[in-house]
């Protein structure tokens, strides 16, 4: 899948654009896709675990917010636009019960972390393991660098519940993870 560069301002979507966008505007929805194509296949990928799975929720995250663009509200376009890809993602998973099992390979480079091989593998199949709901929080606050308030909006919680399930994942996470780092680091 062909993804546009990513845009030199990485959130691009300032009132006028949005208005642009809610009236029809193909050449505000052009800059709104380009300014958020990346995270969002980034965000589908590792929710889903599958790049197939994630090229179509992708996809279809993108027809469900064009046609339901008239119901963008103050949130902002992209609190909105991570609420359509998460609950395309969660309607994926329903249907499809074959995606609760992850592919073992991951798409290249779909984890930012500077590690090697060997670590990076690891922390991939830790954040697997998560339940959805912590993996999905993590996923917004670590790699889509969202808040707490945008993750809470996006994924239909309190912002309360978005810190005690990062807190959740981030000791299940050190857990998980110690046994591997001291082993590493003992070679």
């Amino acid at each position: 899948m062909k993804l546009p560069p990513m845009p030199k301002e990485r959130w691009q979507d300032t009132p006028e654009l949005v208005q642009a966008f809610r009236a029809g505007d193909p050449e505000a929805f052009q800059k709104l896709y380009n300014a958020y194509a990346r995270g969002v296949y980034r965000f589908c990928l590792r929710l889903l675990g599958d790049a197939t799975a994630a090229e179509d929720a992708f996809q279809d995250t993108w027809l469900r917010a064009y046609e339901h663009r008239h119901e963008l509200r103050s949130d902002g376009f992209r609190v909105w636009l991570f609420r359509i890809a998460y609950r395309v993602c969660l309607n994926c998973r329903r249907q499809r019960r074959e995606c609760q099992e992850f592919d073992e390979e991951l798409a290249p480079g779909s984890l930012d972390v500077n590690t090697d091989p060997y670590l990076r593998e690891h922390i991939r199949r830790a954040l697997e393991r998560l339940p959805e709901r912590l993996r999905a929080v993590v996923l917004l606050r670590i790699y889509e660098e969202c808040s707490y308030e945008e993750i809470a909006a996006i994924l239909g919680i309190e912002v309360g519940a978005a810190r005690v399930r990062m807190h959740r994942a981030r000791l299940l996470l050190r857990r998980w993870l110690a046994a591997i780092v001291q082993d590493y680091n003992g070679f």
